[in-house]
């Protein structure tokens, strides 16, 4: 049998099983919803591996392959500029030797030019006197 006390307890036990399930049921469409948005959030996150690897291309590999060509011209640079010194070394000798066959061509040329010859004319007598 069944007393006054024991039957409401048993009603608030009820009750409180039913608010249970319902909050079951809700926890259970809630984490419904989770799964859903943990595929969304995945699926997004394997969108991003490309562009993280991107990314670390850019910020790590990409700058040493700078680095890298960046050493490379500097050296072409330095090699530049000694063959530039040599040149201009060059073209200072051969300035020099220029001027020195400008120099003898000169002097040759003097040398080579017969002199005019001295003829003596006689003169007139009405310009003697002059």
């Amino acid at each position: 049998m069944e007393t006054c006390g024991s039957s409401k307890k048993n009603i608030r036990s009820k009750d409180m099983l039913s608010t249970l399930e319902g909050r079951v049921t809700n926890l259970e469409e809630s984490m419904d919803g989770v799964k859903e948005t943990l595929k969304v959030v995945e699926g997004c996150t394997d969108e991003l591996d490309p562009m993280r690897m991107q990314l670390r291309d850019n910020m790590v590999i990409r700058p040493r392959k700078k680095i890298e060509k960046n050493d490379t011209l500097k050296v072409m640079v330095v090699a530049l500029k000694e063959k530039t010194k040599a040149m201009m070394a060059r073209i200072d000798e051969l300035e020099e030797e220029l001027t020195m066959y400008r120099v003898a061509i000169g002097k040759g040329m003097l040398a080579s030019v017969p002199k005019k010859p001295r003829i003596d004319v006689p003169k007139l007598k009405e310009f003697q006197g002059m």
